[in-house]
């Protein structure tokens, strides 16, 4: 029988034996008999249940609360220092609890070793060793750093070691970000840091610093750093100067739905919602508006721009490039890029639709924007003129007395002349018109081919038919 750890006095033992046999009575075939188990109590060692403080710090108070139990009630420890560097002391407060305190002095840095003994009342002793380094802390300096606005900056591992200081010569162990830049953020790689993280020497390597977009101007981060034991009494900072780059114009708005363009109707105003902005600069200098190649016909498609007072639009019906330039607000060449119109001047149409594509491409003097495109479908609703080439006037059978043209009643500004071979007219309406009888003042002409031309006078095409018409008996 093994006794609990630290369990003595009496202990009552009861034992009941029994056998196979009958326990019916008379018989009985069980006995139990109980006695008592002395335990004599055995004086049990003190054990030091604190934890010693390894490291002490060159000028700062050093403290270990010390304390050591014992398992045997009432028991009187006592609390030595058998080995311990001059400048500790160590001082008990109470049974079986002492301090050990101190300030390093300038010169003490190093390993040492510390030895405590704990006696109790029984002359028991038990000891506590342990190697106690005394370290200076770390000392830290500003530094700056330039980067470029929206460019990552790595801050490279050799600055902070530059920027650190050891009194002992050990070396940058770790880095503790105190407080993130306002302005910016930090990543190590791909992962963002927070603030009071901890970085590596190793994380150091791919440590980097990103400004908010668009943010140029200065920016700091707090900092602070380790020798593996202890980090800096003050922490430093990385003061970042972020030079402006000049950032591209940046086309924000721009109609996607196609839009639709009757030919022959006049000039088209291409986007009512034409939007550039540029975050660096309150002005710009040029735009290049354009046709696409495809579906392009020179001479044909045409960009109609009016000049402003600061802004001079030159078309080039070859190319189809219509160039703005001049020094002007964002607002003025939003403004005048959305004056821009379109019109096709072409006199022969196809009834098939047509995309074709403008492009546009706005600078600051420095960089170009990324260009956008806008569509737009051509398309021919004109119905043209259904013209007979003969007709019998003068006949008396009252049909087909006179020349009458399918579509012209819609032109009320077309203009007819009608021409002997000899070139004499011998007609002619300005306005609606309303049918030739073969007449010439008064006179019914005689039956032969004449010869006509109608210019609808179109406002934004040229649209002229020329033909014959023959006058029969």
């Amino acid at each position: 029988m093994l006794p609990k750890p630290n369990v003595y006095g009496d202990a009552v033992i009861t034992v009941t034996v029994t056998d196979n046999g009958s326990n019916e009575p008379p018989h009985e075939n069980s006995v139990t008999r109980q006695f008592t188990l002395q335990i004599t109590p055995v004086p049990d060692e003190p054990m030091f249940i604190s934890e010693p403080i390894e490291l002490a710090l060159i000028g700062e108070a050093y403290e270990y609360n010390v304390e050591v139990a014992d398992a045997d009630p009432g028991a009187v420890i006592t609390i030595e220092a058998l080995q311990a560097p001059a400048w500790l002391t160590l001082n008990q407060v109470s049974n079986g609890k002492a301090t050990l305190t101190g300030t390093p002095p300038p010169g003490s840095a190093g390993s040492v070793l510390v030895s405590l003994k704990a006696t109790d009342d029984t002359d028991l002793e038990a000891f506590q060793n342990f190697t106690l380094y005394v370290d200076s802390r770390p000392v830290l300096s500003d530094f700056l750093i330039t980067a470029e606005e929206d460019v990552p900056k790595l801050i490279e591992k050799i600055r902070f070691d530059a920027a650190f200081a050891d009194a002992d010569n050990d070396f940058l162990q770790m880095v503790r970000i105190e407080k993130l830049p306002p302005f910016g953020q930090l990543f190590v790689g791909t992962q963002a840091i927070n603030e009071g993280q901890e970085i590596s020497v190793t994380d150091l390597a791919n440590f980097t610093y990103k400004g908010m977009p668009d943010f140029h101007g200065k920016d700091t981060i707090v900092w602070n750093a380790s020798d593996g034991r202890a980090y800096a009494a003050l922490p430093a900072k990385i003061f970042i100067n972020v030079v402006p780059v000049n950032d591209p114009p940046v086309i924000v708005n721009l109609e996607t739905v196609i839009l639709t363009v009757n030919a022959g109707e006049g000039p088209v105003q291409i986007s009512t919602e034409f939007e550039v902005r540029d975050v660096d600069n309150e002005l710009l200098t040029g735009a290049e508006i354009g046709f696409r190649r495809q579906n392009f016909v020179p001479g044909e498609d045409l960009l109609i721009f009016d000049n402003t007072p600061k802004i001079t639009g030159t078309y080039n019906p070859e190319s189809g490039i219509l160039t703005l330039t001049g020094t002007a607000t964002v607002d003025e060449y939003n403004a005048a890029i959305r004056s821009i119109r379109y019109d096709n001047v072409s006199s022969v149409f196809s009834s098939e639709e047509v995309i074709k594509t403008i492009s546009y491409t706005v600078s600051d003097g420095t960089a170009l924007s990324v260009t956008r495109d806008r569509e737009l479908r051509l398309i021919d609703t004109f119905e043209e003129l259904v013209i007979p080439n003969a007709f019998t006037p003068g006949n008396g059978n009252g049909i087909n007395d006179l020349w009458l043209i399918t579509n012209l009643e819609r032109h009320v500004g077309a203009s007819v002349r009608i021409y002997t071979i000899m070139g004499q007219v011998v007609y002619e309406s300005d306005g609606v018109y309303t049918g030739w009888d073969g007449t010439y003042k008064g006179e019914l002409l005689p039956a032969d081919t004449y010869y006509y031309t109608i210019d609808l006078n179109l406002p934004f095409r040229k649209k002229v038919y020329k033909g014959a018409v023959t006058l029969l008996r």
